[in-house]
């Protein structure tokens, strides 16, 4: 390894992104293991959206890449430009090179994630309204990943007058309004992400926690809303460009951060098969504690309070809760009527059960 180019004691804080490259790998690579574990768990024979979550997660690893690429000495970035001008000028040109590169990496690893997440909608929801919706967020999704790539392969003209400005009638856009607004469509775009479900959910007949359940199921899916807007404050409080090598750490760390969380965001809910073991052990602790009274005929274990068109989805979605709260419900009436041949019913009336067999 060559030695520094810049003296002892210069302004650096490209560790920072190391810090951050090291961290999102391991979940990352965590996450979508466990997806895939999850899916194997589940019998799940593997689709489309599992495809797309492997690219996701390459894409990822190649922004990650390209930010380790760019806090390297030829990189330059994580110094003052003033210090990279005076002691290293070569590295603007990998500096710029970076601005372009990752930009693409970026907006590429935040869009797969969304379109698997839609995805999982469309296996969910029935009705032509909730479809037609996610299709229109799909193409929205997909559309401005497809500019946005397109502005940042052409955000000067010729490319090359990104890094060299002696290129006779060369010209750019406006780059830091580029990284500015660059976070915003992601953020207005996870919103209705996340608003997509939530009258269907609210109008399920099922109990509030089960819709409580659902709506956190489905947040899951949108926690990537929360790193573009910080994202998005952080490059209008400061200049991408008027330091840029210094502000470049801003600008690396967050393309590792935003797409990591989308791909997380992406694997969670399909994490089902992992935790019913638990919610297993957890419901079998409850049952056999029992209680002296116990509420039927709520209906909920035959699923049949579900009256819009998404009722079929959701039944796939919660047939298994369903089940395990029938089974708890069972266990809990046995429980009552093996210390008392009266159980309370729902509405004050009292019914008596034969019991056979003990």
């Amino acid at each position: 390894m060559s030695p520094s180019p810049y003296p002892d004691g210069t302004p650096y804080r490209g560790h920072i992104v190391l810090s951050v490259a090291i961290a999102f790998t391991i979940l990352e690579t965590v996450f979508v293991a466990l997806r895939y574990w999850a899916q194997y768990l589940g019998r799940k024979p593997f689709g489309v959206d599992d495809g797309l979550i492997l690219l996701a997660y390459m894409l990822c690893i190649a922004g990650t890449i390209v930010a380790l690429i760019g806090i390297s000495t030829p990189g330059g970035i994580g110094y003052h430009i003033t210090d990279v001008e005076t002691y290293n000028p070569t590295a603007l040109i990998l500096w710029a090179k970076i601005l372009v590169i990752g930009a693409i990496t970026y907006v590429t690893s935040c869009c797969i994630p969304k379109v698997v997440i839609l995805s999982l909608y469309l296996r969910i929801f029935t009705s032509k309204s909730s479809r037609l919706t996610c299709y229109i967020l799909i193409f929205v999704v997909v559309g401005l990943a497809i500019a946005d790539t397109v502005a940042a392969a052409v955000m000067c003209l010729p490319l090359d007058y990104l890094w060299d400005k002696s290129i006779p009638g060369g010209r750019c856009i406006d780059i830091a309004a580029f990284y500015r607004w660059g976070s915003l469509p992601n953020a207005v775009s996870d919103l209705f992400i996340l608003l997509v479900p939530l009258p269907t959910v609210w109008k399920l007949q099922v109990e509030t926690r089960v819709k409580i359940g659902l709506t956190i199921t489905f947040l899951t899916g949108s926690i990537g809303m929360v790193t573009s807007i910080v994202r998005c404050v952080e490059f209008f409080s400061h200049d991408p460009v008027l330091d840029g090598t210094w502000s470049g750490v801003t600008f690396l760390y967050w393309s590792i951060i935003e797409p990591a969380v989308y791909l997380i965001a992406a694997c969670l809910p399909c994490y089902r098969p992992l935790i019913k073991p638990f919610t297993r052990k957890v419901a079998g602790t409850l049952g056999t504690r029992g209680k002296s009274t116990a509420k039927i005929g709520s209906g909920y274990g035959s699923g049949s309070g579900m009256k819009s068109g998404d009722r079929a989805g959701f039944e796939d979605l919660e047939k298994v809760r369903a089940k395990e709260a029938y089974v708890l419900r069972e266990i809990r009436v046995t429980t009552c009527v093996k210390q008392s041949d009266e159980v309370s019913l729902v509405g004050g009336k009292t019914g008596s059960f034969v019991v056979g067999g003990g």
